[in-house]
């Protein structure tokens, strides 16, 4: 019997693993080789050559890189900060007071979760590109097309920090709210005292997940520049500038090694500011006491 246990657990990890080494680790080491090479990388790689260590060097003097860098940078920082936020505050809303149709509530809220990044980002272009009834036009300067993608990835990522906390307060014992109350504990002192150290290891969680996804933001950014909503220069992220030097997108250079190089930098960026994130808080709540 313990042995069909031991051969049915292998079975049902053969599937995953090859998945993971086909689609993660040979992709990733295939990448590592096409770093040395330029050209357009087509599907029989007829277009590439062998370029040697030069495309390093050409990481700097890409014009694009550093904008791409400080945009994406600033799309991470601003929808990871606001989402964990305002996530938490209406989480502890919902679950702090008597409210009626809470699952109605919590289900409107995860509706982002379940829409098109793409179609997210035309409505928010809409809406504050000029043609909404708000009556705003972001899109008038060029260089504020970035603001239209963040509060469209705001929308999709406070949905879902949402219910991650909403699940997360339900684990919270009462009885500590309790005893606070006869204490005569307020609200605000409960949050601070209770709510937020028993969320920590949510709460990092759910700020290296935000972070990940939010450096790695390609589909927002893509879209504006296929659709001619706004110049590459205006809304190329760094996970986008990578891709158009991979395929040769109109008006970037191909090269595939320098794209690679790229995708690559940002992989280690995300890898370095998720070490740091898990040092700061862990996100199995084993922090320093």
């Amino acid at each position: 019997m313990k042995a069909k246990r031991q051969v049915a657990g292998t079975l049902f990890t053969i599937a995953p693993v090859l998945v993971m080494g086909i689609f993660v680790f040979a992709s990733f080491i295939i990448g590592i080789m096409l770093v040395f090479y330029k050209g357009k990388l087509t599907a029989d790689m007829s277009d590439i050559e062998n370029n040697s260590m030069k495309n390093f060097a050409l990481v700097g003097k890409d014009p694009m890189f550093k904008e791409a860098i400080i945009r994406t940078l600033k799309y991470a920082g601003i929808v990871t900060s606001i989402s964990i936020i305002a996530s938490l505050i209406i989480a502890a809303i919902i679950n702090g007071g008597k409210i009626k149709g809470k699952k109605v509530f919590l289900t409107i809220y995860f509706l982002p979760q379940v829409t098109s990044a793409v179609a997210s980002t035309i409505i928010f272009y809409k809406i504050f590109g000029g043609d909404g009834a708000l009556g705003v036009n972001l899109a008038k300067n060029p260089k504020n097309i970035i603001y239209i993608i963040i509060l469209a990835g705001l929308w999709v990522q406070i949905s879902g920090s949402i219910v991650t906390f909403n699940t997360a307060f339900t684990n919270i014992g009462r009885t500590e709210y309790e005893a606070a109350s006869l204490d005569g504990a307020g609200t605000m002192t409960k949050f601070f005292k209770i709510t937020l150290p028993a969320l920590a290891p949510i709460i990092a969680y759910q700020l290296m997940m935000t972070l990940i996804v939010s450096m790695a933001i390609f589909g927002q950014s893509f879209i504006v520049i296929a659709l001619g909503i706004s110049r590459p220069e205006d809304a190329t992220t760094w996970s986008v500038l990578g891709f158009q030097h991979i395929i040769g997108a109109k008006g970037i250079v191909s090269n595939v090694g320098l794209g690679m190089i790229e995708l690559l930098s940002l992989g280690a960026a995300i890898f370095v500011l998720s070490i740091i994130s898990n040092k700061i808080q862990p996100i199995d709540g084993k922090g320093k006491k």
